[in-house]
C-alpha cells in the first residue's frame, strides 16, 4: 500500500527500502491508520521471508504529513518483473507458492500481539 525506494540509511551506512504512501491517500484518515496497522503488523513478524522494518513515521511535504515505513532491503526481482518475461513454467509457479505459504506459516505461529482471525470453515 504505497510507493517502495530503495533509500541508504546514511547514519548507519546501509541500504534501506522505504514505503511511502503517496500524498494523495494521505488526506483521508483511515488509509493512514491502514498504513501504521500495515507497519505495526509487519514489525510484529519474524521470519527470514519477511522483510525486517527499521522504522516508521512521517515526513511533512508541504503542508501535508507523508506516512513512511524503512525497511530492510532486499535485492532482487519483483514478481511482476519475473512475469513480464511471460508465464511461469508450472513447476516454478508451484515452488514460489509453496515458499509463499511456508512464510505465510512460519510468520503467523512465531508473532507475538498479532489477533488471528480463523476463517470459517477453516482449522488451524
Amino acid at each position: 500500500m504505497g510507493e517502495v525506494w530503495k533509500g541508504v540509511d546514511r547514519e548507519l551506512g546501509r541500504t534501506v527500502a522505504v514505503n511511502v504512501l503517496p500524498v494523495e491517500l494521505t488526506r483521508p484518515e483511515k488509509f493512514r491508520q491502514r498504513f501504521r496497522r500495515e507497519a505495526r503488523t509487519g514489525a510484529a513478524l519474524s521470519h527470514q521471508g519477511v522483510a525486517t522494518p527499521y522504522d516508521v513515521g512521517e515526513d511533512v511535504d508541504g503542508a501535508e504529513a507523508v506516512p513512511f515505513l524503512v525497511m530492510e532491503y532486499i535485492d532482487g526481482r519483483t514478481l511482476a518483473d519475473i512475469l513480464r518475461t511471460g508465464p511461469l513454467p508450472v513447476a516454478r509457479a508451484v515452488a514460489m507458492a509453496r515458499d509463499v505459504a511456508d512464510t505465510l506459516r512460519g510468520s503467523r505461529w512465531s508473532t507475538k500481539g498479532l489477533t488471528a482471525t480463523r476463517w470459517p470453515g477453516r482449522s488451524g
